[in-house]
């Protein structure tokens, strides 16, 4: 958990290859973003503090979850060193255990296992999530393995994506040449 105390840029790309379990299901990490806090516009935090980003503000180790256009939930973890505010958006996810738990709460009933979680709202159906669990402690529902990559796996960074606002920060980060980033 010591991770998540650490600046949120690095948080998200050391997170790559932990593992998350929850609802029967679980994934690898192989896809995140950092968002931070008042001075990165494309974060929710970039206003100040409201009752629906309050999680990213408040202590390490727990989660914010919102929901996004009204229609998907996107899994947040909050990372930030003490005094700052951030959270770690998960973009994607190497399907692990669940797969036929994980087809059948996907909206669009997807075939490929490459395809069920590589975006962030396909990980909040996967997953079966919502704003229930933005608050909560990491481990009371939602389990966090943390993980190495592997020998041959190498660390890309680039843009976020998806976003309007500070597309040029390089605050994303993935597993390069892995088959299920987004």
């Amino acid at each position: 958990m010591d991770m998540f105390a650490d600046s949120t840029v690095s948080a998200a790309r050391r997170m790559l290859g932990g593992t998350i379990r929850v609802n029967g299901v679980s994934g690898r990490v192989v896809e995140t973003e950092a968002y931070l806090g008042l001075t990165d516009s494309a974060s929710h935090a970039a206003c100040g503090r409201t009752k629906r980003n309050e999680p990213m503000f408040g202590s390490v180790g727990h989660l914010y979850v919102y929901l996004s256009y009204g229609v998907h939930y996107c899994l947040n973890f909050v990372a930030h060193p003490p005094g700052e505010v951030g959270a770690v958006l998960i973009r994607a996810l190497e399907p692990l255990d669940g797969l036929s738990l994980m087809r059948e709460r996907r909206t669009k009933k997807e075939l490929k296992t490459n395809h069920l979680c590589d975006g962030p709202g396909k990980i909040g159906q996967a997953l079966q999530l919502d704003t229930s669990y933005s608050g909560e402690r990491i481990g009371e529902r939602i389990l966090w393995e943390d993980g190495e990559l592997c020998n041959h796996e190498k660390v890309g960074q680039g843009p976020r994506i998806g976003i309007s606002k500070a597309v040029d920060l390089p605050y994303r980060f993935w597993i390069e040449n892995s088959l299920f980033v987004s």
